[in-house]
């Protein structure tokens, strides 16, 4: 589908209602929606309607997954709303109710589009980790479409760039440090619904938006992965990869083989009382300065880890499924040597294999959510701390020496 769309000379697209039997608004049986006037004292009083860009986005049409690909490719398109008939193309965007000269170029206009992924296929290299964003958020009739509604992009993906992918999960060689990354460092902020047939550790596999930070943020990796059946790794995650004629078809093995340290928890619900929500940690950090790191802890699943014998943390689940059989789990960190930030997946037995539930991640001293940093230090007889050394974020943790080294099979 990518490629009809990519060659056509326009696109019309039928933004307006909530099923393909509502028409074009202002074509045939259905309706514009009028402006309401009003006169008082001799004047005349229009009601405005807003940017093009807020019906379109807010449509139900920009919520099926099926049209992500369908405005991604199109060079031109002609977008029916209730208020009005826009002219949209990568450089300009026009609309029915506003008058602009032809030759007058309109940035800020269409940069209103941009969640739409209006930059389209120009600036992939920048722009994929939105495109994958912005598709997770969208619904679809049929579960099984999952991956074919989005396939026109993933295969411009790998043509386009040196970007090859696995169940939707891209592989890519980073530039600056030359690792071969696979990206299943993906987290859904609330639990959602599990899609069948397709692996857990795809983001494709759960129907609900993610959010994703490209592996290469989070170097060093403390883990090596290939691609296989239940049995045997196939295919190894390594810049050999790019080189070979691999990366130029869809991946299908549908095994993960990960190598790397894994710690047997038990996880704990806390519900925590009014008055820790209020708490705060000073972490003291080099050149005589201080952070005040405000904690407020959500009610959820925590992970409870040594940092040293005198400190550790709770950690904070970010579920992908609600319910789970067992709070016993596996803990499987991807990235972060020292404790300054870390992203784990958290693994359930199903079966023969494992299959991701949820993950823990946090950046320490970087950007996200003060009030949910996911993690809250408290000592050895689980009193909170009111104030901790950043030189402990900046070491190795206890845990992490204490931890398994094996190969984990994730289905």
């Amino acid at each position: 589908m990518g490629s009809i769309y990519a060659n056509s000379e326009v696109t019309f697209i039928a933004a307006a209602g909530d099923n393909n039997a509502y028409g074009l608004p202002g074509v045939g049986a259905t309706s514009r929606r009028q402006q309401h006037r009003e006169t008082v004292d001799g004047i005349v009083f229009l009601e405005g309607f807003p940017h093009s860009s807020e019906p379109i986005k807010s449509s139900e049409w920009a919520s099926r997954a099926w049209t992500f690909q369908e405005f991604f490719f199109s060079p031109r398109r002609v977008i029916f709303t209730d208020n009005d008939v826009s002219y949209l193309c990568h450089g300009s965007h026009r609309s029915d109710t506003i008058k602009v000269p032809l030759g007058t170029h309109n940035d800020f206009s269409t940069g209103l589009f941009s969640d739409l992924a209006l930059s389209g296929p120009r600036k992939c290299q920048d722009n994929w980790p939105a495109w994958l964003m912005e598709y997770s958020r969208r619904s679809l009739t049929y579960d099984e479409d999952a991956l074919n509604a989005f396939h026109g992009i993933l295969q411009y993906m790998s043509t386009e760039t040196n970007i090859a992918h696995a169940w939707g999960v891209p592989i890519y060689e980073d530039p600056i440090s030359l690792e071969a990354m696979i990206d299943i460092n993906w987290q859904h902020e609330m639990p959602v619904r599990r899609r069948e047939g397709f692996p857990s550790w795809s983001y494709i596999s759960w129907a609900g938006p993610m959010s994703l930070t490209p592996a290469r943020a989070r170097t060093p990796l403390l883990f090596t992965a290939s691609l296989g059946n239940k049995e045997n790794p196939i295919l190894h995650i390594a810049k050999s990869l790019f080189h070979s004629r691999d990366k130029e078809k869809d991946i299908e093995y549908r095994y993960l083989h990960l190598t790397g340290y894994v710690v047997e928890l038990s996880l704990t619900h806390i519900k925590w009382y009014r008055n820790h929500r209020d708490k705060m940690t000073i972490v003291h950090l080099p050149f005589e300065t201080e952070s005040t790191f405000t904690q407020q802890p959500p009610d959820a699943l925590y992970a409870q880890l040594k940092l040293t014998d005198e400190v550790q943390m709770l950690l904070r689940v970010r579920m992908d499924e609600l319910n789970i059989s067992s709070r016993e789990v596996l803990l499987f960190p991807l990235y972060g040597k020292e404790m300054d930030f870390m992203y784990s997946l958290v693994l359930q037995p199903r079966g023969d294999v494992y299959e991701r539930v949820g993950c823990i991640a946090y950046n320490f001293f970087g950007e996200g959510d003060p009030h949910d940093p996911g993690l809250i230090f408290i000592n050895s007889d689980g009193q909170y701390l009111d104030e901790v050394d950043s030189e402990l974020l900046h070491c190795r943790p206890l845990w992490l020496d204490e931890a398994e080294r094996r190969t984990v099979v994730v289905g």
